[in-house]
């Protein structure tokens, strides 16, 4: 089965799922864990994120994505120096649905 994660247009991402997740990012050190709530109908989620310089002022798209699945939780850790802008979509069979607040982090 093909997953309906990745389904962009030019910088639009459709939005014919469910609601966006509302997303909170905590960091200790170089570890992160970024945390988001459960969306009625959603059958998983995708980490959308892009890597950028140090106070680099955010435009669309966030270009990289992973796919997570059914959970509400991701945690890694990075290295010094690493910056990026994140969020969390939703979806499910219909398609994506909203995506979270997008959120800014820098790895002192």
């Amino acid at each position: 089965m093909a997953s309906p994660v990745g389904r962009r247009i030019g910088i639009a991402y459709f939005r014919c799922g469910p609601k966006a997740p509302v997303m909170t990012l905590t960091n200790s050190g170089t570890a992160l864990t970024l945390d988001w709530t459960k969306v009625t109908d959603a059958d998983g989620y995708c980490l959308l994120y892009k890597k950028v310089e140090r106070g680099t002022r955010f435009e669309p798209p966030l270009s990289e994505q992973i796919e997570l699945g059914d959970t509400n939780t991701f945690s890694t850790t990075l290295v010094s120096g690493d910056c990026f802008y994140v969020g969390i979509q939703s979806y499910n069979q219909e398609g994506l649905g909203g995506i979270s607040n997008i959120e800014y982090f820098y790895i002192p």
